[in-house]
């Protein structure tokens, strides 16, 4: 069956850009074969454009396959290719039965480091607030005991929060440190400041390694209305072991991070 290319109407007014739950485009002027860019690639390239440079609000529901012909001028088949492309580089999302919509803009936050969630978020210059929701003197649990190497009875400081980037909840952290390193830990304002930048403060201690490990799980009630998100939501869980350059643990943590607000990344070296 040949595809048929869906012209535009000559006499019809201009579209206004929208920002929504639906776009219009206005096109200048219709796409042309050009050598070494075919259609596809024009239309692709157009649209990502608009959407990067912001034109496109995120979540934004992009014209059917139709109208996108009538608009650019381009057959049916080419308006696939092109949002296929933009899926595979996701640029936009489709929802079966429904369509295509802008993806969100994620931020990177770097787990190949040891730059505490709190620190690196400050650098870029976003406005942090934690709300503490637990911050006391305790023994610590068997896993906390097994991560930091505890032996007898030593307590540790354990801090629960939740850590907002421009008033949008995205990590819920509890944090586990031995009393000795940290004595009056407990007692000290953690309200939206960095841990680590408080610990090295008061205490000299410079976190120089650690080890994370990655799950995907799905939000539990507390999760979800810790990070104000719905039961099930895609969580990422990350546990972390940080040492000291003597190698001595001095954090433990578990920490439930929100993947549609930011994508983490690592960066690994090859081994000689």
């Amino acid at each position: 069956m040949t595809d048929k290319l869906c012209l535009a109407d000559t006499n019809a007014q201009p579209q206004k850009v929208g920002k929504g739950s639906q776009l219009t485009i206005n096109t200048i002027e219709k796409l042309v074969r050009q050598p070494g860019r075919p259609l596809w690639r024009q239309l692709r390239d157009d649209l990502h454009h608009r959407i990067v440079g912001g034109e496109f609000a995120a979540n934004a529901k992009l014209p059917i396959e139709q109208e996108l012909c009538r608009i650019y001028g381009v057959s049916r088949t080419a308006v696939r290719e092109a949002l296929g492309d933009l899926v595979a580089d996701r640029i936009i999302y489709r929802v079966q039965g429904s369509g295509a919509y802008v993806s969100p803009h994620k931020e990177e936050s770097n787990i190949g480091t040891t730059v505490g969630f709190s620190s690196e978020i400050i650098a870029k210059g976003q406005r942090l607030t934690s709300e503490i929701l637990e911050q006391i003197t305790i023994d610590p649990n068997d896993i906390e005991r097994d991560m930091l190497e505890i032996k007898g009875d030593e307590p540790i400081v354990r801090i629960r929060r939740i850590i907002s980037v421009n008033g949008v909840p995205r990590i819920l952290v509890q944090s586990a440190i031995p009393d000795r390193l940290a004595p009056g830990l407990e007692a000290a304002n953690l309200k939206d400041k960095s841990l680590y930048e408080v610990i090295r403060r008061r205490y000299g201690l410079i976190p120089k390694k650690a080890e994370r490990w990655i799950d995907a799980v799905a939000a539990d009630t507390k999760q979800a209305k810790s990070l104000d998100v719905a039961v099930g939501h895609p969580l990422l869980a990350i546990e972390s072991k940080v040492l000291l350059e003597s190698g001595e643990p001095v954090e433990y943590y578990l920490a439930y991070y929100r993947s549609d607000e930011a994508r983490l990344h690592m960066t690994g070296m090859q081994e000689r």
